[in-house]
């Protein structure tokens, strides 16, 4: 039997800017692969901690909205099974083996997508990015004045460190990088015929500083604090990159990868099987 194809299709996205750009990303290819279909991208604040957009698109191939539905109860250890929850659970998996639903988190699952397809509800982030892909993004955002190669001239000489804290402190997450690791290599970099500067970015840049920067320090270490956006410009434009356990910091790997941005990439050994989802070849990408 033919099941007719589902041309309106959502996309549903939790988390910051770099869990919204995979969702764009996934948009993209699949506007290649089903070019008849609709999409729309539904941003969501629910979390473990409340999420804003990071930008709007007024000219996109695909409609946006975003929902406000985070509670204070949306923890880890608030977790709990009704009635309601478990049908609703039953259901979810009934999609998904039929079809109906995918979770399209990496190339697997998106190259089982089914025509009739209507509904996407996953991280998406173990797919492979490709150059296509990339620049068809960053042309989308540069079309919603979201800038990317005006904005970001003059890094050449900038080592970039983005040391993201946040809810990985708040939760004491073990996927927060030993500011160890990111001093040891720092030093090391300072040690090169031309020093470079060291520029942090993060999410709570005065807490990364005194993390990072101590009397015994060899290095010079300035913050700046931007948005998102802005911070991913400066970290994809910079001559080296140190990144952590973030999505931002994966997107920063990706366009420099992608669009032979600067030089060295460092980042943390955890990223690797990322990386490799992500990249089909990483030559001026290091781990630490």
């Amino acid at each position: 039997m033919r099941i007719k194809l589902l041309k309106d299709c959502r996309i549903h996205v939790w988390g910051g800017l770099g869990s919204q750009l995979f969702g764009i990303s996934l948009a993209l290819d699949l506007l290649e692969h089903f070019p008849k279909k609709q999409y729309t991208i539904i941003f969501h604040s629910s979390g473990l901690t409340r999420r804003s957009l990071d930008f709007e698109l007024q000219q996109a191939p695909f409609k946006t909205s975003y929902v406000d539905d985070y509670k204070e109860s949306n923890t880890v250890n608030n977790i709990s099974f009704t009635p309601k929850s478990l049908i609703n659970l039953l259901v979810k998996n009934l999609l998904r083996t039929t079809g109906f639903l995918s979770e399209a988190n990496d190339q697997l699952e998106f190259n089982n997508i089914k025509n009739w397809t209507s509904t996407y509800r996953g991280h998406y982030s173990y797919r492979q990015i490709t150059t296509i892909n990339t620049c068809k993004m960053i042309e989308l955002l540069e079309s919603n004045k979201l800038y990317f190669y005006s904005k970001n001239v003059g890094l050449e000489k900038i080592v970039s460190v983005h040391y993201r804290l946040g809810d990985l402190v708040a939760l004491k997450r073990s996927s927060l990088v030993d500011p160890a690791r990111l001093k040891s290599l720092m030093k090391s970099l300072s040690e090169q015929k031309v020093r470079p500067e060291f520029y942090l970015f993060s999410d709570n840049a005065q807490m990364a500083y005194s993390l990072l920067r101590d009397k015994k320090s060899s290095f010079n270490l300035r913050t700046l604090e931007l948005d998102a956006w802005n911070t991913l410009g400066k970290l994809s434009f910079s001559r080296v990159f140190i990144g952590t356990n973030s999505k931002i910091s994966i997107w920063a790997a990706i366009f420099r990868s992608r669009l032979n941005i600067g030089d060295l990439t460092y980042l943390p050994i955890e990223l690797k099987d990322q990386v490799q989802r992500n990249l089909d070849s990483y030559p001026r990408i290091m781990f630490y």
